[in-house]
Order: structure tokens, then C-alpha cells, then sequence
């Protein structure tokens, strides 16, 4: 970047952060990002939250928002806009093109994060402080060779959905009828949060739901075991660690212990009983994600059962029990049939709510499939939820209208075009769509289900496979995606994936699109909006026949 690019004046500022504090996503510990912007002598004009990834669609908007209702002075409209990503550029360039939006340093908003970060998480906290204070070194070292090897075990890609939480007792260490989260599944954050009981962590559910709504929310007491790179460790920690060759499992997977009290707004300092407790949960995790089938069979049946492990840390076996799935948190399953009605009862709510309402229902109908004999071949279930999400977000279909020509529609255009996921998932992709047709004909009465399962049949895994790995069919976005991903770039980096398309428009002068005349354009927005005329009046009609 050119000194004369960083000294460019700016009307305003913009940036996409990830926040400091800890939310739950779908019942995952996370931390959700902050889209913000500026003045440029520091003042927030208005921000927008949500879960990695969903505020950059939501840029444009929230920047008209923010300027005809600013949270300071009046209403305005920047000429120069600075940005600290080149993807916010692109979107906010699309969208206003008599706007001057050029990538530069953004430090006015690093320093907005700096006083979150201390304001949410002060320090005096941490493995480091912990050695401080006097806990013993053998202690610190005992937890980093345990977080060595439950790294690579990677149990946040074998306890995938947020009903994967597990009971933990450890009596000779004073936890009782804890429950443990294993997060990473949605590659921000990789580890495991410990809270004092059941309650504790619907607490934290329901904080977090309140907080994305706007709402104040207390979360609770907790414990994590996070891992971060090397370079945001703490400096002399690392020397520490260093000179002794303390074990770790690679430069990108430094453990990270903190505790916070009630409240969750103030880290707690660390014990040495805090960090035995630490140790004996991740070598207990560590061997259940090796050899995950006992464990991961009981909470498909929803049975409960209990593993009593013997763990050595400290020179002594404490006995490390694990229970799942937890009682205390499984809710009776509402039939298919009766999941498809309720579905169809969204239909007279607006989109956003229906969005909401469906998902929920959706998660619910295939919790029931996987417990079901028309999965029992299935390694997981995760394609199907993908795959409806997708629907009801291009079409606006819902389950229970979903005929053959649905499925055409979601995997022979919108997959290919918008899905970044590799072509040799198809033959997976096909399968849970043939053991969802098959338990809704037989548990959900669904009428259009032995016609979805004929347009299933024969080669259509074959030729989805071949559609995913057409490159001409490739949408802008996944086209950047797909490009990072043949190149190695990492997408869960922010900071590499941004200095990727950075560095990609530099080179090329503008992001690459596939060839498209006007005559193109012309012809896909006539079909889109012939499709939803189409549906449209298909509502309207079901509304008045009610």
C-alpha cells in the first residue's frame, strides 16, 4: 500500500471486527462480528452485529440506516469512504458508485476494539498471570502437552450439533454435574467451554438471544480452553515456553485458558485447581473424539449413558465422568407430520420471521430423521439442513411444497452457483435427500415425496457432481471463494483471506467475472422473475383457499 493511499482523506470509515466478547451461535460459543463505522476523528456513527460472516450482506443497508440516523449530528452522506477489507469495498463500489470507497488502515476502529477488549476482558488473567501468581510451572506445562494432542484429535469435527454438549464430573477436583461445549464447528474458534451446570449454560443460550436481538443479557459463569496463534500469545509466554520447549501442537494452536465470574463481563484469575480441572477435561475429550462411537451412538438413540474415564494429572488418577445426552435438555420430538404442518403455518409470517421460525423446525424434523432407520447408513446429517436452508433463500420454497422441480431448481442452479463446496460431496448431498424423502413418506405423510425420491434416483448424483464442478456456472462470490481455496488460503483467516482478494484485484485491476452480455443479464433476471411471479401467485392462491 502507497503512502499516498494511507494519507487519503476519508469522509468516513469502515470495518468488519470480530467482537471480544463470547456469544452463542445455534448453542455455540463464539464470538459474532461487528460491522462499524466512523468518523474519522473516532466517533461511531452506527455498527450492526451478527454471526461470522452474515453482516457483510447486510453493509449497504446498514449504511443507509446509519446515515439518515446517525448516533452523532445530523444526517449525511460520505463522498470518500475508507474500509479496512477489500470485500466491504466491493460490495459498498456495487451499491454506490458515486461513492469514493478505497482499502486503507483502519486504526480509529482498532482503537474502538482496544477499549472493548478492555473494557469486556481486562487483563490480570491467563495462563501467563497464573504463573505469576505463583501456580507451579509443571502445572502450566501438563495442560500445554494435553492441548498438544487434543488439537489434532479435532473433537469439534466429531460433535458437530449444538445438542452435543456433555455432563462432566470430576469429584475429586469439586465439579459436579458440569456441562462442557466443544466449539470450532463454524472454524472460528476451536476449544471448549465448561459451565457450572445445566442451567448455567441455558442461561448463556438465552443471553446470547437476547443480545443479537438487541436486549440485555447476563451470561454466565464459564471456562474455555481456546487455542490461538502463536503471535497473539502473550509475548512472554512464549519466550517462557520457548526456552523450555514446552510442548505444542503448532504455531497455530497455542492453548489459551481463561475463567470469568457471574456476569461474564470480568476475567477471574486462575488457579491451580482451575487448571487441573483444564488438563483432566481435555485429555478425557481427547480420548472420547479418538474413538467417538459409544458416545456419539447414545446420543443419537437419546439415551443416556455415562463413561467413567481414569485420567493421570499431577502425578495422580482422578476419574473423569462423562455423560450424554443430558436429560436435563432433551425435549420430546414432535412427529414429522406434525413439524410439516407448523412449517406450512409460516406462510403468513413475513420472510425474516418465517426464516427464524423454520430453521428451528427444520433442526427439530432431522434431529428425528437421524434417530430414524432411513439414516442408519448415513455417516451425519448435515447436507440436508444446507440444502433446505439454500431453498428457502433462492426460492422461498418450504419443505412441505417441495416437489421435483424444487430440487431441480436448489441442485442444478443454485448449488452450483452459489454453494462453494467440493463437487465429490454430491453422491453425500444425494443420500440425505433420499433418507429424508423416505422418513417423511413413511413418518411425515408428505404427498410429494415418492415423486422427489424418483427425480433422486438413477444418475442424479452423478450429474450433480459434474454441475458442482462446472467452473462456467461458478457465481461471482463463490468464483473468489473457490479461487482461495485452490490457492491454500485459509478462509477462517480473516486477515489472509483479505490480503488474498487484495492482492488478487491488484494484480488482475478488477475482480474476475465469467463472460456476460447484456443479453445474459437480461434473460436470467427475466427467468428469476418469471420463477417468482410464479410463486408468488401459488401463495396467493394456497392464502385464499384457506
Amino acid at each position: 500500500m502507497t503512502d499516498k493511499t494511507r494519507h487519503r482523506p476519508a469522509d468516513m470509515v469502515g470495518a468488519i471486527v470480530t467482537m471480544p466478547a463470547t456469544v452463542m451461535e445455534e448453542g455455540v460459543p463464539t464470538h459474532p462480528d461487528m460491522l462499524v463505522w466512523m468518523l474519522p476523528d473516532g466517533r461511531v456513527q452506527g455498527s450492526e452485529i451478527g454471526a461470522p460472516g452474515e453482516v457483510l450482506p447486510k453493509a449497504c443497508d446498514s449504511l443507509r440506516q446509519t446515515m439518515l440516523k446517525p448516533m452523532v449530528g445530523p444526517a449525511r452522506w460520505p463522498r470518500r469512504m475508507r474500509v479496512a477489507a477489500a470485500d466491504l469495498a466491493e460490495v459498498l463500489r456495487a451499491e454506490f458508485p458515486e461513492m469514493d470507497v478505497f482499502v486503507g488502515p483502519t486504526p480509529e476502529v482498532d482503537t474502538l476494539l482496544a477499549a472493548m477488549a478492555e473494557e469486556l476482558m481486562p487483563p490480570g488473567s491467563g495462563l501467563l498471570q497464573a504463573l505469576e501468581d505463583g501456580v507451579p510451572e509443571a502445572a502450566v506445562v501438563a495442560l500445554f502437552d494435553a492441548a498438544s494432542e487434543h488439537f489434532p484429535a479435532q473433537p469439534w469435527q466429531v460433535f458437530v450439533r449444538d445438542s452435543d454438549v456433555i455432563g462432566v464430573s470430576i469429584e475429586a477436583l469439586g465439579v459436579h454435574d458440569g456441562v462442557i461445549s466443544i466449539i470450532g464447528q463454524l472454524g472460528e474458534t476451536f476449544g471448549w467451554v465448561l459451565f457450572p451446570d445445566v442451567e448455567a449454560y441455558e442461561t448463556q443460550i438465552a443471553a446470547a438471544g437476547a443480545l443479537e436481538r438487541g436486549e440485555e443479557g447476563t451470561l454466565p459463569a464459564q471456562m474455555g480452553l481456546t487455542f490461538d496463534p502463536v503471535w497473539e500469545a502473550p509475548g512472554p509466554l512464549v519466550e517462557r515456553a520457548d526456552a523450555a520447549d514446552w510442548p505444542v501442537a503448532s504455531e497455530e494452536a497455542w492453548p489459551n485458558l481463561l475463567a470469568v465470574g457471574d456476569g461474564a463481563t470480568t476475567r477471574r484469575p486462575l488457579s491451580s485447581r482451575d487448571i487441573a480441572v483444564a488438563e483432566a477435561i481435555t485429555r478425557a475429550l481427547t480420548q472420547v473424539a479418538l474413538v467417538p462411537t459409544d458416545l456419539l451412538a447414545a446420543q443419537r438413540r437419546r439415551e443416556e449413558e455415562t463413561w467413567v474415564l481414569p485420567i493421570a494429572i499431577e502425578g495422580q488418577t482422578v476419574e473423569v465422568k462423562l455423560r450424554t445426552p443430558l436429560a436435563e435438555r432433551l425435549r420430546p420430538l414432535r412427529s414429522a407430520q406434525e413439524l410439516l404442518a407448523l412449517m406450512l403455518a409460516i406462510e403468513d409470517f413475513d420472510e425474516e420471521e418465517a426464516r427464524e421460525l423454520l430453521g428451528g423446525l427444520q433442526d427439530e424434523l432431522l434431529l428425528g430423521l437421524w434417530t430414524a432407520p432411513e439414516a442408519d447408513a448415513l455417516p451425519d446429517i448435515h447436507w440436508s439442513a444446507f440444502v433446505l436452508d439454500l431453498a428457502f433463500d433462492a426460492t422461498g420454497e418450504i419443505l412441505p411444497r417441495f416437489g421435483p422441480e424444487d430440487l431441480d431448481e436448489v441442485l442444478f442452479d443454485v448449488l452450483p452457483r452459489k454453494a462453494s463446496i467440493d463437487a465429490e460431496a454430491a453422491h453425500e448431498i444425494v443420500a440425505e435427500l433420499q433418507a429424508l424423502f423416505r422418513y417423511l413418506a413413511r413418518e411425515g405423510g408428505l404427498t410429494s415425496a415418492k415423486a422427489c425420491l424418483q427425480f433422486l434416483e438413477g444418475d442424479t448424483a452423478d450429474r450433480l457432481q459434474a454441475a458442482l464442478a462446472d467452473t462456467s456456472a461458478y457465481g461471482p462470490a463463490k468464483q473468489m471463494v473457490m479461487g482461495a481455496l485452490a490457492e491454500g488460503v485459509d478462509l477462517s483467516d480473516r486477515d489472509e483471506m483479505e490480503a488474498w482478494i487484495l492482492q488478487r484485484q491488484m494484480s488482475l485491476g478488477a475482480p474476475e467475472r465469467p463472460v456476460d452480455t447484456a443479453e445474459d443479464r437480461r434473460a436470467r433476471r427475466a427467468q428469476a422473475d418469471a420463477k417468482k411471479r410464479k410463486r408468488k401467485a401459488a401463495k396467493k392462491a394456497r392464502k385464499r383457499s384457506k
